[in-house]
């Protein structure tokens, strides 16, 4: 055993395998799982984990008819094929944008910290301080995670990031130390094949997960457009016709499906004039006009005002009656089951964005300073580039209160309003701040 497992994988396995016979243990637990292998071994996941094996076995093939494989790598592919392609594959619904995520992906794989990684699992402790120290540290871990975002526990999220950081300095000492004395045990060509093979699996796995990510979104957004378009010719017609315009874009085919459900689409013509008029909203956004502030913003300009306080919109787009907007989704400001959060939208007609608003929800009135400080920094953020002057003491008083407010600045309308939620239990309410062109 030990000649194919180290003393860290070993506890690894035995931690992996006790939490394993735990879940089946325990009746909270137990019910779920029927439900969780059905989903995990349908028909549909059977098939894809057979095309997963298959493409794997090929890139193998590849790699040992290239010299760069053999049987004694056999262990690492099967490892890396259980935790990092099984990973990547429960994970693709998680990307949003296959580019980001290949150059994502090729930095993780290419960076140092995977190099210190490999090192400080070359050389491990026995067995049973590695048993013992993993849940340790995923004790010291999760307690960090906790108290992440609460700021009454500030003092021991401090306390917690020494301590690791003392434990991964000590692990890099140790395998420094160790790398020294016994180079020669290290500096073997099967050491760096033992390196190299998972991330040049890797990357070699890319392909597949890119190509997987946009069958599974054309999927998807199919089944949008059929719902969007009930006739069963004239919708398959505008399935042939995404293949043909849109082919491997996945985001012009999700804006485009999700505009159907706005516009009218009785034939073939509004079919491909809704492809047309898409192409050229792109070739606006690419090079926006300059836009008069008298007449109020620039769509592409002001969804991107607070994108660097984490609220960044979707694409400017037509919601009906001449209705053009632009919203983030609501970012969550703390931990609690109904936490704080807070949103912005950009909105106005197809040239001009006319009305800018952050609002602020607060569910726990408990945790609402930590709220109003977020709402503070995006309206000092939202003046700054969308008035271009610095908040104003009185708005700022304000906003800091929650209290309702009317003003005007550069010619723009700004209101504060606070709406107190009737019947909820911890009285929460809403804030709002709104710049928008005078009426």
């Amino acid at each position: 055993m030990n000649e194919i497992f180290n003393s860290r994988e070993q506890a690894l396995y035995l931690w992996m395998f006790i939490i394993l016979i735990s879940v089946i243990i325990i009746p909270s637990t137990r019910k779920h799982l029927p439900g969780i292998i059905r989903i995990a071994f349908s028909s549909q996941f059977l098939c894809l984990y057979a095309i997963m094996l298959l493409y794997t076995l090929g890139i193998v093939f590849i790699f040992y008819k290239c010299s760069l494989w053999n049987a004694s790598q056999l262990k690492n592919t099967i490892v890396w094929f259980l935790f990092s392609a099984l990973a990547s594959f429960f994970a693709i619904n998680k990307i949003k944008s296959e580019n980001e995520y290949i150059k994502e992906a090729i930095k993780e794989t290419f960076s140092y910290t995977l190099v210190a990684e490999y090192l400080i699992g070359f050389y491990t402790f026995n067995f049973w301080v590695e048993f013992l120290s993993f849940p340790i540290l995923i004790l010291i871990i999760g307690m960090l995670v906790f108290t992440d975002k609460d700021p009454r526990y500030l003092s021991v999220k401090k306390l917690l990031s020494k301590l690791l950081s003392i434990i991964g300095l000590f692990l890099v000492g140790y395998t420094a130390y160790k790398l020294i004395t016994e180079f020669d045990d290290f500096a073997v060509i099967g050491t760096l094949s033992d390196f190299l093979i998972p991330p040049a699996l890797s990357i070699a796995f890319l392909p597949f997960i890119i190509l997987l990510s946009k069958y599974l979104k054309y999927e998807a957004n199919f089944t949008k457009v059929k719902f969007a378009i009930k006739d069963p010719y004239l919708s398959n017609y505008a399935r042939l016709q995404a293949l043909a315009h849109f082919g491997f874009s996945t985001q012009d085919l999700e804006r485009w499906s999700s505009s159907l459900f706005i516009e009218k689409v009785d034939n073939k013509q509004d079919i491909i004039r809704s492809m047309k008029k898409l192409k050229q909203l792109k070739k606006i956004e690419k090079n926006p006009p300059v836009v008069n502030p008298v007449n109020g913003w620039s769509p592409y300009a002001a969804i991107d005002f607070l994108k660097y306080e984490g609220m960044e919109t979707g694409y400017y787009k037509y919601v009906g009656e001449n209705e053009w907007m632009a919203c983030s989704t609501y970012l969550k400001l703390d931990d609690d089951l109904l936490a704080n959060n807070i949103a912005y939208c950009a909105e106005g007609n197809e040239q001009f964005v006319q009305k800018l608003k952050i609002q602020l929800n607060v569910n726990n009135p408990n945790l609402s300073a930590t709220a109003h400080l977020k709402f503070l920094s995006t309206a000092k953020e939202l003046f700054s580039k969308a008035l271009g002057i610095a908040l104003p003491e009185d708005v700022e008083m304000n906003i800091t209160e929650g209290t309702d407010y009317y003003s005007i600045y550069r010619d723009k309308e700004v209101k504060i309003a606070k709406n107190i939620w009737e019947g909820h239990k911890d009285h929460g309410y809403n804030l709002n701040l709104i710049i928008q062109l005078k009426c």
